[in-house]
């Protein structure tokens, strides 16, 4: 048996479309709240103009922007800051795969974005506290293709000084947690 879920945004549908960057014109009028919070939130990379594009573009590929279509222009609807990072990193005739709304609802557009922008945060932040120190242990596990999607943080002390902390926080939990694995 299938669950039957409810709410207006489940009925929405989409049209994949390949577009160029530069078609988007900016974020959906209405989304001014949006755009206001996300602005004045702190990430953990203050500067995106490192990421490597070629990075980027397949990053997009993998979370497509909901673009929603009035007259000739196109307005960006989902991953709010990913549309602002692609500004500064993407050359603007770069084609990209979107996902088109058939339908112009400003409500449901409205409910669209805040779905996206509030499940977003809440599923895939790290706690604040120690964000940095999590990031840095993680970046330790990961292979090194990290090195080549930020060149500028070949090194955990680079990344380090990215991300505002000490190097040696990520270190002395990783060694606290290290000793406790060794006497289980």
């Amino acid at each position: 048996m299938t669950k039957k879920y409810s709410n207006n945004l489940i009925e929405i549908n989409f049209d994949p479309i390949e577009i160029a960057f530069e078609q988007i014109d900016s974020v959906y009028p209405a989304l001014k709240g949006i755009q206001n919070v996300e602005s004045n939130l702190e990430y953990l990379l203050d500067t995106t103009k490192n990421i490597d594009a070629g990075y980027l573009y397949v990053f997009l590929n993998m979370h497509p922007f909901v673009v929603a279509q009035e007259n000739d222009r196109y307005y960006c609807v989902s991953n709010i800051r990913l549309f602002r990072i692609a500004k500064i990193v993407l050359d603007p005739k770069t084609q990209i795969n979107c996902l088109l709304l058939r339908e112009n609802n400003t409500e449901v557009i409205e409910k669209l974005a805040t779905t996206d922008f509030y499940l977003s945060h809440l599923l895939f932040s790290l706690r604040s506290l120690d964000s940095g120190d999590q990031f840095c242990r993680v970046w330790q596990v990961l292979d090194d293709v990290k090195k080549e999607i930020i060149p500028e943080a070949k090194q955990l002390k680079s990344l380090s000084e990215m991300l505002n902390i000490s190097r040696k926080k990520g270190y002395l939990k990783r060694k606290k947690q290290a000793n406790v694995e060794s006497k289980s």
